[in-house]
């Protein structure tokens, strides 16, 4: 079993101010370094509580908070397609044409990413 660690989201609100924070699980020292700030997924502080909910990552995807996009990494000369999680207000930035934002950045255990894609960018808006 993957080891796993508890990562975020922060999400502006949009009348009042403040920020609304979701903590979820997810495979460890994945999402670091240059990919945290593209996906707008980090991972939680050392001090985290235990006492703030951990909320199953699908319950995000249907809440439309998380997206789920298709990414094509390199590891030496293995290529292998993985899952990213991305907030939604980031994935226009990160299917970004010619080049997203996330190309050439390294995602955890899986290499390099070369390209990510979606389903289709109709069912992101």
């Amino acid at each position: 079993m993957a080891l796993l660690e508890v990562c975020k989201i922060s999400i502006p609100a949009t009348a009042g101010g403040g920020v609304s924070t979701y903590y979820f699980q997810t495979k460890k020292n994945t999402y670091k370094g240059d990919i945290s700030a593209q996906t707008g997924v980090e991972k939680a502080p050392d001090t985290f509580e235990n006492d703030e909910p951990i909320i199953p990552i699908h319950q995000l995807v249907l809440s439309g908070k998380l997206m789920r996009l298709h990414a094509e990494c390199k590891n030496g000369t293995k290529k292998r397609m993985v899952e990213i999680l991305v907030r939604r207000d980031k994935v226009e930035e990160v299917l970004a044409q010619p080049t997203g934002s996330l190309e050439g950045k390294a995602f955890g255990t899986f290499g390099t990413i070369k390209t990510v894609r979606s389903r289709g960018m109709d069912s992101y808006k």
